[in-house]
C-alpha cells in the first residue's frame, strides 16, 4: 500500500511538472508599453523627482 501511495505521488508530481513546464491552463502574459505605466511617477521635465506632494 506504501509502495502504491509513492508511486501515485510520483505520477502526480512529474505531471505537474509537466503542465506547470507547457503552460497548461494558464492565462496568456503580455506586458503594456512601459511608458503607458504609471507615466507620471518617472521624470520626464524640469524639476520632477518622482515625488508629488498632493492636494
Amino acid at each position: 500500500m506504501a509502495r502504491f501511495i509513492a508511486l501515485l505521488f510520483a505520477v502526480l508530481t512529474v505531471g505537474a511538472a509537466a503542465l506547470t513546464y507547457y503552460n497548461v491552463g494558464m492565462e496568456e502574459t503580455h506586458f503594456d508599453d512601459p511608458t503607458s505605466v504609471r507615466s507620471g511617477s518617472h521624470g520626464g521635465g524640469l524639476g520632477s523627482g518622482g515625488y508629488s506632494p498632493g492636494k
